[in-house]
């Protein structure tokens, strides 16, 4: 039975589905009798197969005719088969562009690109779409350009492209529209900063050899990020070299934000930015913080120590999050008010112990083969107590004191915020949901396929990380779209952005004519809210 080539909506009466393999047919169902039995029972006839139960769509086939007379379909489409082949001038990929085209009118990026860039601006929309589909290797840029058929401008080779990066995108432009940019977080309660790093093999002075936090022995470069909470949207970023420690570069990306002042936002960070200096930075901005207290200092040490010595119990349990307990502190930092919170999570605490234990026998083991070869030192293990006996004879004992100190207070950690009108729900929820900005990390990475740079100058670099977060602010809205929607998980960034970029136009001298859609991409158009224009 052949399907048409038009979409309907699912009848109101007498439809139920029969699920094969990953398709569910609409089936008919008509003279209706009871049998022997008494039992109803009714003759069935398939007349198409579901595109999307929410929106009431399916693909008809030629029962439907049969069986319905006013069939309800739901626009009506060209016949691209009666379009004969000489006619078609050419054939264009529209989904993408047009998905590009809605989000960057939604945010008022457009608006604030060409407000700062002027006309140029489409060349970073172009250059930002091309990243979102392809990744930031810039060779295959022109060929996608011609194979989008943007306008001639639009489609430039990589010499062009340097030029964009290094000469229309300057430091003065990047930075104005930053602050136009940035204005958006005004409205956000808590903005996530973390960095990264990126690799490169150019010799640009910034790339240095560093902390590489996936290991790369390649030199490298930071690359920080503020990113919002409410709206799950990057606001600003800065890069820097790859030798300088994040904490001392927060100071720096403070200034940044300096319209962001007085504002009623808490900056939420993890340990790798505490220093009394940073909170204070803050403080004296008018703004709040949330940050991991770090196991190492005196504050976090003494109030697991006090806590730990306490029973936590029923009434401790944080609200939200099953069995983790809390005790807050109220404490000072360099003359700022502060609460400590400090939680216990069970869960963990086992996890820890365990693998606290595993460490131990591993260590005493190793311990033993080194004084069965006579090679020990006093400083072998920080866990075991070494005693000489003689030149080369050693022995050793457990150091019970440390161990049960160390062991009883694993599960145990410190969150510490100036502000004092959170509950330790809320401060808990907030330093968890930080992991929003892990995710944009990823995307950097994997989806706009930025582990590396592939530059050679910082003026080209600058231009080039200024596209991936313009492609970055692009990424995360469409990840917002499809959030809390069915297709969230049954397709991934790159399955979507895939069969969007194959939704085409086929344009003839007289019209344009859209492509009929498959399943996958009605039921991706639908979830994302998108309506192509023709």
């Amino acid at each position: 039975m052949a399907y048409l080539n038009q979409l309907a909506t699912l009848p109101d009466k007498n439809i139920t589905y029969l699920k094969y393999k990953d398709t569910y047919y609409v089936i008919y169902n008509y003279a209706y009798k009871r049998n022997a039995n008494g039992n109803p029972q009714s003759k069935k006839i398939t007349i198409g197969k579901l595109v999307d139960k929410k929106s009431r769509l399916f693909q008809p086939n030629e029962n439907y005719l049969k069986v319905y007379d006013k069939p309800q379909f739901i626009k009506e489409e060209v016949d691209c088969s009666k379009i004969p082949l000489s006619a078609v001038k050419y054939t264009r990929p529209e989904g993408l562009l047009q998905l590009v085209q809605t989000i960057a009118k939604e945010l008022e990026l457009d608006v604030m690109l060409r407000k700062v860039f002027g006309s140029d601006h489409h060349y970073l929309m172009s250059l930002a779409t091309y990243m979102l589909c392809c990744g930031n290797v810039m060779k295959g840029y022109e060929r996608w350009a011609n194979k989008h058929y943007l306008p001639t401008s639009l489609c430039m080779n990589d010499k062009r492209i340097s030029d964009i990066f290094s000469q229309v995108i300057t430091q003065e432009k990047r930075h104005q529209f930053l602050d136009l940019w940035s204005q958006k977080a005004s409205s956000e309660n808590f903005l996530a900063y973390d960095s990264t790093s990126i690799s490169t093999s150019s010799s640009i002075i910034e790339a240095k050899l560093g902390f590489n936090k996936e290991n790369d022995k390649t030199k490298q470069i930071n690359l920080g990020i503020l990113y919002g909470y409410d709206s799950r949207l990057p606001f600003n970023y800065s890069w820097y070299q790859g030798n300088i420690v994040d904490k001392s570069y927060l100071k720096f990306m403070l200034s940044l934000t300096k319209n962001l002042k007085d504002k009623k936002i808490t900056f939420v960070m993890d340990q790798g930015y505490f220093s009394s200096d940073n909170l204070k930075t803050i403080d004296e901005l008018g703004n709040k913080f949330i940050t991991f207290l770090p196991r190492n200092t005196n504050l976090s040490r003494q109030s697991i120590d006090e806590i730990s010595e306490l029973k936590l119990g029923y009434t401790d349990l944080v609200p939200g999050f099953k069995t983790v307990k809390c005790r807050t502190i109220s404490s000072e930092l360099t003359g700022m008010k502060c609460n400590l919170h400090v939680f216990l999570d069970p869960d963990k605490q086992i996890e820890l112990q365990s693998d606290f234990e595993e460490y131990l026998q591993y260590e005493e083991k190793a311990l033993q083969d080194k004084i069965k070869e006579k090679v020990v030192t006093k400083k072998t293990c920080k866990y075991f107590k070494i005693h000489q006996e003689g030149k080369t004879e050693y022995s050793y004992e457990r150091d019970i004191e440390k161990i049960s100190y160390e062991y009883n207070r694993l599960g145990y950690f410190v969150l510490i915020t100036n502000n004092l009108d959170l509950t330790s729900g809320e401060v808990l929820e907030a330093y968890r949901g930080k992991d929003l900005i892990e995710k944009a990390f990823c995307d950097i990475k994997t989806n706009l396929d930025s582990r590396r740079l592939r530059t050679q100058r910082s003026e080209t670099t600058n231009g080039k990380i200024f596209v991936m977060f313009i492609a970055l602010i692009l990424l995360s809205a469409l990840r917002n779209r499809i959030r809390h929607t069915e297709i969230e998980y049954k397709y991934s960034l790159t399955n979507i952005i895939e069969e969007l970029d194959d939704i085409k136009l086929f344009v003839t001298d007289d019209e344009k004519v859209l492509h009929p859609l498959t399943t996958d991409q009605v039921k991706i158009l639908n979830e994302l809210n998108l309506d192509i224009k023709v």
